[in-house]
C-alpha cells in the first residue's frame, strides 16, 4: 500500500475572515525553521499553477495515512473524541508509529482510527483536551 504524503500547517498570512487557516499540501521547511506549504491550483485557464504559502512551523502536523470513523483523514496533533471510551485523545507520532493518547494511555492508531472522530486540532482548538 501507497500512503500519501502530505502536511497541514496553519498559515502565517492572516486570510479573508481576519484569522489564520489551515493549509494542505506538501512540506518546504528550510533548516531556519521558514515553513511553507506547497500546493498546485487551477486558474480559469485550465492551466495548472504552482501556490505556496509560509506557515507556523511549530503548527506543521503530518497526514497518518488513515481515516476517522467519518472518512476525514487524519493529522499529526488532531484531537479526536472516542464515543466508545468517551474520551477525549490526541494523535500523534511515537516510537516509529502512529498513535493515539488519550488519559494515561497511548495505543495504535490503527486500532482505534475506526472509532475515532476528529474534533479539531491542538493548534486551533487546544481546550478539547481539557475537557473531561
Amino acid at each position: 500500500m501507497i500512503r500519501e504524503i502530505k502536511f497541514r500547517g496553519l498559515s502565517r498570512v492572516r486570510g479573508t475572515r481576519n484569522k489564520t487557516e489551515m493549509v494542505y499540501g506538501q512540506l518546504d521547511m528550510k533548516p531556519n525553521k521558514d515553513a511553507r506549504i506547497i500546493w498546485y491550483g487551477t486558474v480559469r485557464t485550465g492551466r495548472k499553477v504552482r501556490r505556496s504559502i509560509f506557515v507556523d512551523y511549530r503548527t506543521v502536523g503530518q497526514f497518518t495515512g488513515l481515516s476517522d470513523a467519518h472518512n476525514n483523514e487524519l493529522y499529526e496533533g488532531d484531537i479526536c473524541w472516542n464515543p466508545h471510551d468517551e474520551t477525549w485523545g490526541e494523535v500523534i507520532w511515537d516510537e516509529g508509529g502512529w498513535c493515539y493518547q488519550w488519559e494515561n494511555v497511548i495505543e495504535s492508531l490503527h486500532d482505534c482510527c475506526d472509532f475515532v472522530e476528529v474534533r479539531g486540532n491542538v493548534h486551533e482548538h487546544p481546550e478539547l483536551l481539557n475537557q473531561g
